[in-house]
């Protein structure tokens, strides 16, 4: 996750908001970029749970950022040209978020659902 607010805050530092900024060449829609940035607090969060954290092969949250972009046919520098693009507008910014987090309790609910069925 520590990397995520890294290249959210780099961006943020580094993108030159002014109303020449240019559209993504090619745009990730929004539910895409929802899902996506979703998978990679998942994806954090599970590097830096305790499981991973005592695993010898140190898994690092680059390859899971990969595999999620991958999985999305997005490649690391659309990703990056839309996350500057949407970091640019920060009221829309906040609404992809606000969905992020959403996602992220929808998931968290049926992941606790599943863990009482079980132990039943």
């Amino acid at each position: 996750m520590r990397f995520l607010y890294f290249l959210i805050a780099v961006t943020l530092l580094l993108t030159n908001c002014t109303n020449n900024l240019k559209a993504p060449s090619v745009v990730i829609p929004q539910d895409s970029m929802i899902q996506i940035i979703a998978e990679m607090h998942v994806a954090d969060a599970m590097v830096f749970s305790q499981k991973f954290q005592n695993n010898p092969k140190k898994i690092n949250s680059e390859k899971f950022y990969s595999a999620i972009l991958l999985k999305h046919n997005i490649n690391d520098s659309i990703f990056e040209e839309n996350l500057n693009y949407l970091s640019c507008d920060t009221a829309q910014f906040k609404i992809v978020y606000d969905k992020v987090i959403e996602l992220l309790n929808v998931m968290q609910a049926n992941i606790m659902s599943q863990d009482t069925t079980v132990k039943k």
